[in-house]
C-alpha cells in the first residue's frame, strides 16, 4: 500500500510573460503562473491575495467626519495694497509685493491681542490656505504666538484644522514661513468663505516690532495635482508622511494631518524632485529650483522651508564646463485656452499679477508685463516675448540682454479654470560661464546624499559631471581652503567621455553615481580632501530620470532608462563588480512606464521582500524578492481607481 503524501505547488517566479506561454523548455516554466492579479508570493512556495485598501487614520478624525484626500491644485487668491489695513504700523505695498527683502514692519507689541494687518478681499472668497512669509520679531520669543482669522459675520474665528493642527505659530527673533490652514478638504470636508481675514499676535507683549516678508492667499481648485509621497522618520515613535502637491506639502504624523508647508515647487517638477536627509530635515533638489532645507522647528505642526544656506561655495573651473554663455528660453503653451481664464505666471517663488487671456495675438505683451514686474528681473529689451511656434496658443520667452546669459526658475503658469493645465517647456537652458559653482545665475544641483558624514551635490548646470563634498562637520560648508586639509570640502568629476548629467546619487554597497547614460560607483568607502576619489562606470544602461532608487536584499534596484526595465546592481565578490542584471526579465508585461518605487523589507521568514512599482497608465505592479530562496516573483496590481505612488515607513 502506497503512502499518503501532499503535493504544493511552487510559484517562486510569479506571473509569467505570455510570450514565453510555450517555453516548457525553461527552468522557471514549472515555477510560475498564467495570471497572478493582486498577489504576494512566500519563499515557501505559495502565494496569498494582496488583501484590500482601507482608510487608515485615527478614530476621533473619522468621527469628526474630516475628508482624507489628496490636496487638489491650489490658485493665487489676490491680495493688493488697497485691500490691507495696517492699524499698528507697516506699509501695505511691502506685504503683498513679491519681494521678500521688503519687509512689512510694525510698532512695538503692547497688548495682549495685537492686530498685525486686517485684509478685506472685496467680496466673501472662498480660503483654503495662507502664507505668512519670513516673519520674526525684534525682541524675544513668543509660543503659540501668530494666528490668521476670518469674520464669519459674528466674531473673528481662528483659521485652522478643528481637529489636527495647533492653530498658533511661534514667534522667534529668526525669519521663518508658515502655512496657515485645513487640511485637504478643509474641517469636514467645508471650505471657508469669509470677506475679512487677519492677522494678530496673541499674549505676544515684549517682543517688539514684527516684521512680514510677505503675504499670500491660496484656493483649491477642482483638478488634481501631482503628486509625490516621502517618509521622514524622526524617531522609532515618530513617523511624518509628506504630501507633496503644486506648491504644496502637506505633513501628516502617523496618518494624522498636522501641518501644510509653502513651498515654490511648480506642478511639472514634482516627478523630477530628488531628496536627501532624515530626522527632522530633508533637503529638497531640483536644477531650476534653488535647494530647499525642510525642517521640523520643534513641534509636529511648526515646519518651515527656506532656501539651504550653503556657504562657500567655490567658483566655476574652466576644465568642468561643458558651455559658454547662452539666453534661456522658455515656451509656455495653453492647451484648450478660452477667452477669460485667468492666468498667474510664476518665476521660481516670485508671482505676477493675475493676466486674464483674451486672445493669443495680445498675450505676449501681457505677459512680457507681467514677467518684467518680477523682483530680479531687469526691465526693457532684456525681455523678448512672442508667440510659441505650433498651433497650441502660447508665447515664446528669451531672457536676453541684461537678463541674457544666464540660468532662470522655471516660468511656470497656475490657471485658475481646472480643466487648463498650462506647459513649460526649457527650450535653451541658460548658462553663465563665470560665477558660483550654482547659484541663481549658474543654475542648481540636480541631487544630494549623505556619505561618511559628508553632504555631496552632484549634477550642477554648468558643471553636470561633477560632485561637490562638503564638510564633514557641517553639510553646509563648502570651503576648499589652502593649505588643503583632509577635513575640507572637495570636488570631483566623472572620467566621462563626453558630457554625463549626473541625476542620482545613492548609499548602497559605495557610494553610487547615476546618470542618464551610464552608473558608477566610488571604490573608496572614505573620502579625504587630500586624497584621489576613484569613480569607477560600471555599466553602460542609463537611469530613468526621478524615479526613486531603492536599497532591497543586498542591491541597489534601478529602473533602466525608457522606464521599463527594472535592474538589479548586486555586488560580485570574485568579480570586484558590479552586475546589472535585469530583475524582471521572466515578467516584464507588469512594467510599462514607472514613475514610482518603494520597498518593503521581509518582516518574518514567511515574507519576501516587496518592491512595489506604480505606472504611469495608473496600474501597479509588486515583486517579490528573496535572494537566497530564488524567489523573484512579479505580481501585476489594478484597483477600482489609479495607482500614482507608493511609500513605505
Amino acid at each position: 500500500m502506497g503512502r499518503k503524501a501532499s503535493l504544493q505547488g511552487t510559484y517562486s517566479k510569479g506571473e509569467l510573460d505570455p510570450d514565453l506561454s510555450e517555453r516548457v523548455d525553461l527552468e522557471h516554466y514549472y515555477d510560475s503562473l498564467a495570471a497572478a492579479p493582486n498577489t504576494l508570493f512566500h519563499p515557501q512556495g505559495g502565494f496569498s491575495d494582496r488583501g484590500g485598501f482601507s482608510l487608515v487614520s485615527d478614530p476621533d478624525i473619522l468621527a469628526a467626519g474630516t475628508v482624507r484626500r489628496l490636496r487638489n491644485r491650489i490658485v493665487p487668491v489676490p491680495v493688493t495694497p488697497s485691500m490691507v489695513s495696517a492699524f499698528n504700523g507697516g506699509t501695505a505695498t511691502m506685504l503683498v509685493d513679491q519681494d521678500p527683502t521688503t519687509l512689512f514692519t510694525t510698532n512695538a507689541v503692547t497688548t495682549a491681542l495685537f492686530s498685525i494687518a486686517e485684509i478685506d478681499l472685496g467680496v466673501a472668497t472662498t480660503v483654503d490656505l495662507v502664507d505668512v512669509m519670513q516673519f520674526r520679531c525684534e525682541l524675544a520669543f513668543a509660543d503659540n504666538a501668530l494666528l490668521v482669522q476670518y469674520w464669519n459675520g459674528l466674531a473673528w474665528v481662528t483659521f485652522a484644522d478643528p481637529v489636527d493642527t495647533a492653530p498658533a505659530k511661534h514667534l522667534r527673533t529668526s525669519a521663518r514661513t508658515r502655512r496657515f490652514g485645513t487640511a485637504p478638504g478643509g474641517p469636514g470636508g467645508t471650505r471657508i468663505t469669509a470677506r475679512q481675514w487677519r492677522i494678530v499676535a496673541q499674549n505676544a507683549a515684549g517682543t517688539g516690532q514684527i516684521f512680514i516678508g510677505g503675504l499670500r492667499f491660496w484656493a483649491e481648485v477642482a483638478a488634481l495635482s501631482p503628486i509625490d509621497l516621502r517618509s521622514l522618520a524622526r524617531d522609532r515613535a515618530t513617523a511624518y508622511e509628506l504630501v507633496v502637491t503644486e506648491r504644496n506639502i502637506d505633513v501628516f504624523e502617523n496618518q494624522r494631518y498636522v501641518a501644510s508647508i509653502a513651498v515654490p515647487v511648480a506642478g511639472a517638477q514634482i516627478a523630477q524632485l530628488s531628496w536627501a536627509g532624515g530626522f527632522d530635515t530633508l533637503l529638497l533638489f531640483h536644477e531650476l529650483l534653488e535647494p530647499l532645507r525642510l525642517m521640523r522647528q520643534g513641534a509636529s505642526g511648526e515646519w518651515d522651508a527656506a532656501p539651504a544656506p550653503f556657504t562657500n561655495v567655490p567658483v566655476l573651473r574652466q576644465q568642468i564646463i561643458f558651455s559658454g554663455d547662452q539666453d534661456e528660453i522658455q515656451d509656455v503653451t495653453f492647451p484648450g485656452i478660452a477667452a477669460g481664464d485667468r492666468l498667474f505666471f510664476w518665476l521660481g517663488d516670485a508671482g505676477a499679477p493675475l493676466v486674464t487671456f483674451t486672445d493669443a495675438a495680445a498675450l505676449p505683451a501681457l505677459v512680457a508685463a507681467a514677467i518684467v514686474a518680477l523682483p530680479g528681473v531687469a526691465p526693457g529689451a532684456g525681455l523678448v516675448v512672442t508667440a510659441a511656434p505650433g498651433p497650441v496658443p502660447g508665447v515664446r520667452v528669451r531672457f536676453t540682454g541684461a537678463n541674457g546669459s544666464r540660468a532662470w526658475p522655471l516660468l511656470s503658469v497656475i490657471s485658475a479654470t481646472p480643466a487648463l493645465v498650462p506647459v513649460t517647456t526649457v527650450v535653451q537652458a541658460g548658462l553663465k560661464s563665470t560665477g558660483k559653482l550654482f547659484e541663481a545665475t549658474t543654475g542648481w544641483p540636480r541631487c544630494g546624499a549623505f556619505v561618511q558624514q559628508r553632504f555631496v551635490a552632484a549634477g550642477f548646470r554648468a558643471a553636470p559631471t561633477s560632485l561637490m563634498f562638503c564638510r564633514p562637520d557641517a553639510f553646509d560648508m563648502l570651503d576648499t581652503g589652502s593649505p588643503m586639509t583632509a577635513d575640507l570640502a572637495f570636488l570631483r568629476t566623472l572620467n566621462a567621455d563626453g558630457i554625463e548629467t549626473i541625476t542620482s546619487i545613492f548609499v548602497g554597497r559605495h557610494l553610487q553615481v547615476f546618470t542618464e547614460q551610464s552608473e558608477w560607483y566610488a571604490a573608496s568607502q572614505s573620502f579625504d580632501a587630500t586624497q584621489p576619489t576613484a569613480l569607477i562606470r560600471n555599466s553602460g544602461h542609463g537611469i530613468q530620470r526621478a524615479v526613486p532608487l531603492t536599497f532591497a536584499d543586498g542591491s541597489t534596484l534601478f529602473v533602466q532608462a525608457g522606464g521599463k526595465t527594472v535592474r538589479d546592481l548586486l555586488w560580485d565578490q570574485n568579480q570586484a563588480n558590479y552586475g546589472a542584471e535585469p530583475l524582471t526579465v521572466l515578467s516584464p508585461q507588469i512594467l510599462s512606464d514607472i514613475v514610482d518605487v518603494a520597498h518593503r523589507s521581509a518582516r518574518s521568514v514567511t515574507d519576501g521582500n516587496l518592491i512595489f512599482f506604480a505606472n504611469r497608465d495608473g496600474s501597479a505592479a509588486c515583486i517579490t524578492l528573496l535572494r537566497g530562496q530564488n524567489v523573484i516573483a512579479g505580481s501585476p496590481w489594478a484597483t477600482a481607481g489609479r495607482f500614482k505612488c507608493f511609500m513605505v515607513n
